[in-house]
């Protein structure tokens, strides 16, 4: 999964040269995902409440209090 990518930005023996653990390469890659697809989905949903002013948290917690 890391690889692939590498190779084809030519950091392939970089990465290979580090003084890592394949599990701390792998957990790097997957928490970079995350974080990253967090963003990415933050981005939309705070335009929303913030600019269009779509407020749907706040009834939809007014309705889980009933």
């Amino acid at each position: 999964m890391i690889a692939p990518w590498e190779r084809k930005a030519k950091t392939y023996e970089r990465l290979l040269s580090a003084p890592l653990s394949v599990l701390q390469l792998v957990l790097g890659n997957v928490l970079a995902g995350f974080f990253y697809g967090m963003v990415i989905s933050l981005v939309p949903l705070l335009l929303g409440i913030f600019i269009l002013g779509a407020h749907y948290f706040m009834r939809l917690r007014a309705i889980t209090i009933l």
